[in-house]
Protein backbone atom coordinates (compact mmCIF):
# COMPACT_ATOMS: atom_id res chain seq x y z
CA UNK A 1 0.00 0.00 0.00
CA UNK A 2 2.80 2.31 0.56
CA UNK A 3 4.47 1.57 -2.76
CA UNK A 4 0.95 2.23 -4.15
CA UNK A 5 1.03 5.70 -2.76
CA UNK A 6 4.57 6.83 -3.33
CA UNK A 7 4.02 5.52 -7.22
CA UNK A 8 0.78 7.96 -7.55
CA UNK A 9 2.50 10.49 -5.83
CA UNK A 10 5.29 10.60 -8.22
CA UNK A 11 2.88 10.76 -11.04
CA UNK A 12 1.21 13.31 -9.65
CA UNK A 13 4.66 14.94 -9.76
CA UNK A 14 5.38 14.30 -13.10
CA UNK A 15 2.22 15.54 -14.61
CA UNK A 16 2.12 18.39 -12.79
CA UNK A 17 5.30 19.35 -13.67
CA UNK A 18 4.73 18.11 -17.78
CA UNK A 19 6.71 14.89 -17.63
CA UNK A 20 9.74 14.63 -19.42
CA UNK A 21 7.90 14.33 -22.55
CA UNK A 22 6.27 18.09 -22.27
CA UNK A 23 6.85 20.40 -25.03
CA UNK A 24 7.50 24.25 -24.04
CA UNK A 25 5.51 26.77 -26.41
CA UNK A 26 7.73 29.56 -26.84
CA UNK A 27 5.42 31.31 -29.69
CA UNK A 28 6.67 32.27 -33.38
CA UNK A 29 10.46 32.56 -33.96
CA UNK A 30 11.71 35.85 -35.03
CA UNK A 31 11.23 34.74 -38.99
CA UNK A 32 7.94 33.63 -38.58
CA UNK A 33 6.99 36.76 -36.79
CA UNK A 34 8.70 38.80 -39.29
CA UNK A 35 7.08 36.92 -42.30
CA UNK A 36 3.66 37.33 -40.75
CA UNK A 37 4.36 40.55 -39.84
CA UNK A 38 5.49 41.17 -43.82
CA UNK A 39 2.03 39.61 -45.23
CA UNK A 40 -0.29 41.05 -43.12
CA UNK A 41 0.66 44.87 -42.80
CA UNK A 42 2.76 44.60 -46.25
CA UNK A 43 5.58 46.54 -45.08
CA UNK A 44 9.39 46.48 -45.56
CA UNK A 45 11.18 43.30 -44.28
CA UNK A 46 13.61 45.75 -41.89
CA UNK A 47 10.54 47.39 -40.46
CA UNK A 48 8.61 43.20 -39.64
CA UNK A 49 12.18 42.75 -38.29
CA UNK A 50 12.13 45.65 -35.89
CA UNK A 51 9.06 45.18 -34.97
CA UNK A 52 9.69 41.97 -33.39
CA UNK A 53 12.72 42.68 -31.92
CA UNK A 54 10.71 45.21 -30.13
CA UNK A 55 8.04 42.03 -29.52
CA UNK A 56 10.99 40.03 -27.89
CA UNK A 57 12.06 43.19 -25.82
CA UNK A 58 9.04 44.73 -24.81
CA UNK A 59 6.30 42.06 -24.66
CA UNK A 60 5.84 39.15 -22.25
CA UNK A 61 6.06 35.64 -24.08
CA UNK A 62 1.86 35.49 -23.68
CA UNK A 63 1.59 38.70 -25.31
CA UNK A 64 4.37 38.36 -27.98
CA UNK A 65 1.53 34.96 -29.08
CA UNK A 66 -1.20 37.14 -29.03
CA UNK A 67 0.42 39.72 -31.00
CA UNK A 68 1.55 36.78 -33.41
CA UNK A 69 -1.89 34.81 -33.21
CA UNK A 70 -3.17 38.72 -33.86
CA UNK A 71 -1.36 39.60 -37.16
CA UNK A 72 -1.93 35.88 -38.26
CA UNK A 73 -5.73 35.96 -38.14
CA UNK A 74 -5.89 33.42 -35.54
CA UNK A 75 -8.70 34.11 -34.15
CA UNK A 76 -9.28 31.18 -32.24
CA UNK A 77 -5.83 31.63 -30.01
CA UNK A 78 -6.36 35.05 -29.52
CA UNK A 79 -9.48 34.64 -27.88
CA UNK A 80 -7.71 31.88 -26.07
CA UNK A 81 -4.69 34.32 -24.87
CA UNK A 82 -6.87 37.11 -23.99
CA UNK A 83 -8.60 34.78 -21.24
CA UNK A 84 -5.37 34.10 -20.03
CA UNK A 85 -3.82 38.06 -20.64
CA UNK A 86 -6.98 39.83 -18.88
CA UNK A 87 -7.35 43.45 -19.94
CA UNK A 88 -4.15 44.61 -18.52
CA UNK A 89 -2.62 42.26 -21.34
CA UNK A 90 -4.55 42.13 -23.88
CA UNK A 91 -4.46 45.86 -23.89
CA UNK A 92 -0.87 46.08 -23.59
CA UNK A 93 -0.56 43.59 -26.63
CA UNK A 94 -3.24 45.33 -28.74
CA UNK A 95 -1.26 48.88 -28.00
CA UNK A 96 2.03 47.09 -28.90
CA UNK A 97 0.25 46.28 -32.40
CA UNK A 98 -0.42 50.49 -32.60
CA UNK A 99 2.54 52.05 -31.93
CA UNK A 100 5.32 49.59 -32.80
CA UNK A 101 5.03 49.88 -36.60
CA UNK A 102 4.65 53.17 -36.97
CA UNK A 103 8.15 53.43 -34.47
CA UNK A 104 10.16 51.24 -36.20
CA UNK A 105 9.04 53.18 -39.89
CA UNK A 106 10.32 55.67 -38.17
CA UNK A 107 13.45 54.67 -37.31
CA UNK A 108 14.06 52.64 -40.42
CA UNK A 109 13.58 55.70 -42.57
CA UNK A 110 16.05 58.19 -39.97
CA UNK A 111 18.73 55.39 -40.72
Amino acid sequence: MKHLFFASLAALALSACGGDNAKKDDGPTGAQFAEACGEALNVPEEICECIDEKAEADLTPIERKFAYASITGDMETTEELRDELGVEGSMNAGMFMVSAPAACASETASD
